[in-house]
């Protein structure tokens, strides 16, 4: 990959500025589409073609050495993949929300109350 210019996800995802995608739906359709792994790290022929990159940074805290998560990393080659497939997962794909959110709806019955789950969009 080249060493000009690198962004992490967050990054990219304001430059290529595409409505209502950041950073962790850029990563939900890496995952959804096998370009990176359940850890968000690029599978290799990705890194190999100068697509993607990743890091591991490490804090060093007296004493201690703490590995943090993968950090995705893209180049100017990058960029213009990720809006590739960005742009063709969206046109595949055209409903206005990507993923919905889960979560618990409550509603009462009488003297029960009733959990469910529910999805927003």
């Amino acid at each position: 990959m080249e060493n000009l210019n690198r962004y992490n996800l967050s990054q990219a995802a304001r430059i290529l500025n595409i409505k209502s995608i950041g950073r962790s739906k850029i990563y939900k359709i890496l995952r959804k589409l096998s370009i990176v792994d359940e850890t968000n790290k690029p599978f290799q022929r990705f890194i190999d073609e100068g697509y993607l990159d990743f890091g591991l940074p490490t804090i060093r805290i007296p004493g201690f050495t703490v590995q943090t998560p993968v950090t995705l990393v893209v180049g100017e080659r990058g960029l213009e993949f990720l809006r590739n497939v960005i742009e063709g997962y969206l046109k595949e794909n055209q409903g206005p929300v990507i993923y919905k959110r889960k979560s618990k709806r409550i509603t009462f019955d009488g003297d029960s109350i009733i959990i469910e789950d529910a999805f927003e969009e």
